[in-house]
């Protein structure tokens, strides 16, 4: 008491007052009572928060040891005697804070059934005081591990022998359940639990797809069905934060080994879980199967594709995991009910009798197994106990657990109900004892949605009412739990207050049409109002039968507002909506497109795309009316500017796309001060006039509009097709009076300037292909096509790619077709984000910006077509003023690449003054890449790259970056230097001669060398070379240039080959364990080229440049791989062996240096030349794409021996 009373007075001292002026007031032992209470509760309350959850993990093997018949397929040859690798059961313990404790048991089997898991949860409740509530019992549903129903021994024919064995496995692994829950239990400590998510693609919907199409289909984009592709990740960490525990999750069926396979494997979740208890050690990985019951892995049927899925699934999780997780916070909740879910009508004993009967068929079998459980005292029930199990981990995520084999539509309704981010569902727990169809299954019924039944041994299908039954159960068990929705939080962009009428400043769509896209109440999920693709006035939820419908067979796209996100977003940063309508996914297709949700990348100018090269969107998920809650993931968009986009681009479907209640982060973004767009209107054909300039067969070409409008094959009133299009509305048909249909020809515009982001217009027409709209540069090359697909007009947009811009071009109709026509209307070029030099720093520029619509023909009508516009028409007005547009700096022929100017300038001090030099690009494309060839200042190289086959970006438009990039110049003694950071006295010389551009920087320029640096590609090669000859003007001894490649991080692993004891090897290397940078990675070629880190010319320390290199290898060959895993495309770069000294590394933001040195000793007067090759294909994965490298090292090799054809 002593002691706390001198703390005391030292704390009062501390405080300001006098020990007398506190005892004033009251007792100073009071005081010390007080205090002691107080530092109690905060010491408790310090040790509760770092200790909130106490874990413990434990596993046992259940490879069986003796031979056993596998479950999974009927029709196996014989029992499995061998293993690819073992089986497991393991048991995580939770307890919170509260003492309140769950356990997740994971086992490598198909499925279990009621009796066996009343058995066991009955003993560990007798054991361990464990409610059923809190046992969570979960099957891998592997298709390779060993029959455990008694279900299967009858339906599958097996004989008694089996059945004792089977039965001897059951009560096996009913004791190592109990073992390692005890065990967990046992270890239970303190820990940090957090969630986040992942995606893997392998798996696709059965019902939809044909297996031997997958493949296929997967590369188009056109796999049908519906689909979860989330992996759900739970991290258990101990206190020193060493992963004890990996939780994962996947809804697919484990079937990637087929029948044939007759070795025992927990198929691609078995080699996950491997992997990732390989790359952690010390870990214990826990996988559950989700709602897979209608999908499958492709492809499949071979070891390598279960290898190949593990993989994938196993880099998702540890990918996950490198994330900033979510750290789970909060007390744990349980509950568990048992339903009663309905079957349809019973089967009568008479007819099981003659079932059974029928002979040795499948049907035969279960209706005698029925009959034999009617006899051991289970008659036929009109309903089944059903397990529905929901946990709640902290304050948010909810674990359900269904039983059977629920099919995907549960897993996806059950997360749009209750949160996306925060719900995990997995299926195959507690007990496997059905298919569970959804109600679309049954309706549609197939195997999964009726004849499984066999299968299982059931008496009859289930009833159409299962689904609302078991959704039912899981709300119910949620409320009670306590676990309520969350509101979204965030600056929401609703549509309330708006009159109809999308305000201008905020929004542009199709054709300016801003009126006619807000439909009125009578939805689900948000306000009266909601911005739909729909017509005026239709809202679908009062059009039971719009099937075809000309209002639902509009097409539009309506760009949003513009925003730029900060460049670094806070954890979990997303975009949530309401969005209803269809569920097509993205395609690229012109005719008949996604519906959905989308990011426009300003940068860019094309829908924002992600780092596997996807582009970023949503649909609804039940192609249906009623809305749904869906997220958008802002992960590595931070720093874009981008604008929302709702896209409706199927003309030939039932779709449109309705959204509601948009709402981005409260932090991370600020919305654009510039004008939103500026329309400029090529021809809107309202006037009799519009085509005074037009050259070509005026005669196959009419007008359409009041008095002399031609009917539509479809529609006779075109405002009803497009909505917006007033009945008087003007536009240009190939159908004339006289001839209809028979009419052919061709017709053009005037040449007009290509300055804006997109040209849009409406196109109808038919003619199967022989009528086409395109757009025509000056030299008469066609930049674009594109072809009507339907006899109603739809809307179309045109990229205004760079090189384009500045540029003059022409529209031009074609109509090759006797029994066909085409239409067009309302073609306009549209900028975006405008800079208008007359709010430019305003803070009230948006609020006084109106849309500036201008015209490049003198004969528009000003008050035609006014009713579409979101503003007046202002023929008169000139543009605002804007930057200095893009000019063709030359017109090579057809087979050079086109050379465009870009408004973008790179700024060199010299003798105090800014010499600004031009941003110069040279488009190329080949048959399988397309990119622009960047020989500026200071960075040059290979930009924009593309793998067309494929659609991938192997490096976006970066402006610091690019592919085969000269950098670094290095000399001993001397600190790297930028090679061309320094400034020069004139802008480099470029030159273009067929497939190569060259860049010239000549004595006049430099004291020390002359360089020609060359990039040249081949029209038929997914390749591109890269030579640079330098010509010294003085001896430079151990002379190094150093060569950087920035490759999108998509391509997320890295390999090298090594010269090993036993010859060359590829070995991964890992440059991306931190974030944002990685460690750098160097390999030499020899003693020599180690020395050189050292020597000052890289300005390390010896000890990082020591830390830095790969010691233990040299390069073999000088080959550096960046590959995609789960595709196998790889960018593969090859140096020439006879001057490169070093293969290095680092993993930036958002790419991954592959980075190469060409070294040498220079000589006066005597070409120094070093050559590269940058490929682009897919190869597989290693080792066996070690033969298509060797392939591509031989073509390489070859063409070091020729000498190359250097343009000059």
């Amino acid at each position: 008491m002593a002691l706390m009373m001198q703390l005391a007075e030292r704390l009062i001292a501390g405080s300001g007052y006098s020990s007398a002026a506190v005892r004033g007031r009251f007792d100073l032992r009071m005081a010390c009572v007080c205090f002691c209470v107080l530092l109690g509760h905060l010491l408790a309350a310090d040790a509760g928060a770092a200790a909130r959850w106490k874990a413990g993990v434990a596993k046992e093997k259940i490879t069986p040891e003796i031979p056993m018949w596998m479950a999974g397929y009927a029709g196996r040859p014989s029992p499995a005697r061998e293993k690819i690798h073992d089986l497991w059961v393991k048991a995580l313990a939770m307890q919170d804070s509260g003492g309140r404790r769950a356990v997740l048991v994971t086992m490598d089997v198909t499925g279990i059934d009621r009796r066996f898991s009343l058995a066991v949860c009955e003993e560990l409740k007798e054991k361990y005081r464990l409610e059923r509530r809190q046992i969570a019992l979960c099957s891998s549903h592997t298709h390779s591990g060993p029959v455990t129903s008694d279900r299967f021994t009858f339906v599958f024919g097996l004989d008694e022998g089996f059945h004792q064995r089977r039965l001897e496995f059951l009560e096996s692994l009913h004791a190592k359940i109990v073992s390692v829950v005890g065990q967990a239990l046992e270890r239970l400590a303190p820990c940090e639990l957090a969630s986040g998510r992942g995606s893997a693609t392998f798996a696709y919907n059965r019902r939809n797809n044909g297996e031997a199409d997958v493949v296929r289909l997967r590369e188009e984009g056109n796999l049908r069905g519906p689909v979860d592709f989330d992996v759900p990740v739970l991290s258990v960490r101990t206190e020193d934060e060493t992963l004890l525990a990996v939780v994962f999750g996947y809804a697919c069926h484990g079937t990637t080994l087929g029948p044939s396979n007759l070795k025992w494997s927990g198929d691609y979740a078995g080699h996950a879980q491997l992997n990732l208890e390989e790359a952690y050690p010390g870990c214990t990985a826990l996988y559950w199967a989700g709602c897979g019951g209608d999908q499958n892995p492709g492809p499949r049927r071979e070891q390598k594709h279960v290898e190949s899925h593990g993989r994938e699934l196993s880099e998702t999780v540890q990918a996950t995991l490198k994330k900033t997780l979510r750290p789970i916070v909060g007390p744990l909740a349980t509950s568990y009910e048992e339903i009663e879910l309905p079957f349809a009508e019973l089967p009568t004993r008479k007819r099981l009798e003659e079932e059974a009967a029928s002979g040795e068929g499948g049907m035969a079998r279960r209706a005698r197994f029925i009959l034999h459980q009617i006899e051991r005292g289970y008659p036929l029930e009109p309903t089944y106990p059903y397990p529905v199990q929901v946990w709640r981990l902290g304050y948010e995520l909810l674990f359900v657990t269904l039983g059977g084999e629920a099919v995907v539509d549960y897993a996806l309704r059950l997360k749009q109900e209750l949160g996306e981010e925060r719900t995990w569902v997995a299926s195959y727990a507690n007990d496997a004892m059905a298919y569970i169809a959804s109600g679309r299954v049954l309706r549609e019924g197939g195997y999964e949605g009726l004849t499984s039944i066999m299968v299982y041994g059931l008496p009859a299908a289930w009833g159409p009412q299962i689904e609302p039954l078991i959704v039912d159960s899981v709300h119910r068990q949620v409320k009670t739990l306590g676990a309520a929705p969350r509101a979204p939080s965030g600056r929401v962009i609703a549509f309330e207050g708006t009159a109809g009428v999308l305000d201008p400043q905020r929004w542009y769509v199709s054709g300016g049409m801003n009126t006619t896209h807000l439909r009125g109440a009578g939805r689900q999920g948000g306000g009266s109002w909601a911005l739909s693709t729909t017509g005026e006035g239709s809202d679908p939820d009062f059009l039971p039968n719009v099937q075809g419908s000309a209002i639902d067979a509009n097409t539009s796209v309506a760009w949003g507002p513009f925003f730029t996100l900060k460049d670094e977003l806070p954890p979990g940063a997303q975009i949530t909506l309401q969005i209803s309508g269809g569920s097509k996914p993205w395609s690229d297709s012109l005719s008949n497109g996604p519906t959905g949700l989308a990011f426009w990348d300003l940068a860019a100018n094309a829908f924002a795309r992600d780092r596997a090269g996807e582009v970023i969107y949503v649909a609804c998920r039940t192609n249906g009316f009623d809305f749904e809650r869906r997220t958008i993931d802002l992960a590595g968009l931070g720093g874009k500017r981008l604008g929302l986009v709702v896209v409706d681009r199927a003309a030939q479907s039932w779709a449109w796309t309705s959204v509601d209640d948009i709402t981005l982060p409260r932090e991370g973004f600020t919305y654009s001060d510039k004008r939103h767009h500026q329309v400029t209107v090529v021809n809107d054909f309202d006037d009799a006039k519009s085509l005074d300039e037009w050259t070509g067969d005026a005669a196959s070409f009419q007008l359409g509009g009041p008095g002399n409008r031609t009917p539509l094959s479809v529609n006779q009133n075109v405002g009803a097709l497009a909505p917006g299009f007033p009945e008087d509305t003007g536009y240009l048909s190939s159908r004339s009076r006289k001839q209809g249909d028979a009419a052919r020809g061709t017709l053009e515009s005037p040449t007009f300037p290509l300055e804006g982001d997109i040209l849009e217009f409406f196109l109808a027409g038919t003619g199967r292909g022989g009528a086409a709209f395109e757009l025509v540069a000056e030299d008469g090359k066609v930049l674009a096509t594109t072809h009507p697909a339907v006899a109603r007009f739809t809307y179309h947009f045109w990229r205004i790619k760079k090189p384009w811009r500045g540029t003059t071009a022409r529209v031009r109709l074609v109509d090759n077709s006797t029994t066909g026509h085409i239409e067009v209307d309302a073609v306009r070029l549209v900028q975006f984000d405008v800079e208008d030099e007359a709010n430019a720093g305003s803070a009230s520029g948006n609020a006084t910006k109106q849309e500036a619509t201008v015209s490049v023909h003198a004969a528009v009508s000003s008050n035609q077509k006014a009713a579409r516009r979101s503003a007046p028409k202002k023929a008169a007005q000139a543009p605002p003023k804007r930057k200095a547009p893009a000019r063709a700096l030359q017109r090579p022929s057809d087979d050079r690449p086109a050379v465009a100017l870009v408004s973008r300038v790179v700024d060199n001090q010299s003798d105090g003054k800014t010499v600004l030099h031009p941003m110069i690009t040279y488009a190329f494309s080949t048959q399988h890449l397309s990119g622009e060839i960047r020989p500026n200042l200071p960075k040059p190289g290979v930009v924009r790259c593309r793998h067309k086959p494929t659609n991938f970006e192997v490096l976006p438009e970066i402006p610091q970056h690019a592919l085969l990039m000269p950098e670094w110049l290095l000399k001993p003694g001397n600190g790297r230097k930028g090679l061309f950071w320094a400034p020069l006295r004139a802008v480099p010389r470029v030159s273009v001669e067929g497939g190569s551009v060259l860049f010239h920087v000549g004595a006049d320029q430099t004291q020390d060398w002359n360089m020609d640096i060359t990039f040249r590609y081949t029209p038929e090669r997914d390749w591109i070379d890269f030579e640079c000859t330098i010509i010294p003007h003085a001896a430079i001894k151990d002379f190094e240039l150093f060569i950087a490649s920035y490759i999108t991080e998509a391509m997320e692993s890295t390999w090298v080959s090594a010269a090993t004891d036993d010859g060359e090897q590829f070995r991964k290397v890992d440059c991306r364990n931190t974030i944002p940078w990685g460690s750098v990675y160097t390999i030499a070629r020899d003693a020599k080229a180690k020395t050189n880190l050292q020597d000052g010319r890289w300005q390390l320390p010896p000890k990082e440049a020591g830390e830095d290199l790969w010691q233990e290898y040299y390069f073999k060959r000088p080959i550096l791989t960046a590959m995609q895993e789960s595709t196998g495309l790889a960018a593969v770069t090859m140096v020439d062996p006879a001057v490169c000294s070093l293969l290095a590394g680092q993993h930036h933001v958002t790419e991954t240096a592959h980075d190469f040195s060409l070294a040498g000793d220079l000589v006066p007067k005597q070409p120094f030349v070093g050559r590269a090759r940058i490929v682009i294909r897919k190869i597989g994965r290693f080792p066996e794409a070690k033969k298509q490298i060797d392939a591509m090292w031989a073509a390489f090799e070859k063409s070091l021996r020729a000498p190359a054809p250097t343009a000059r």
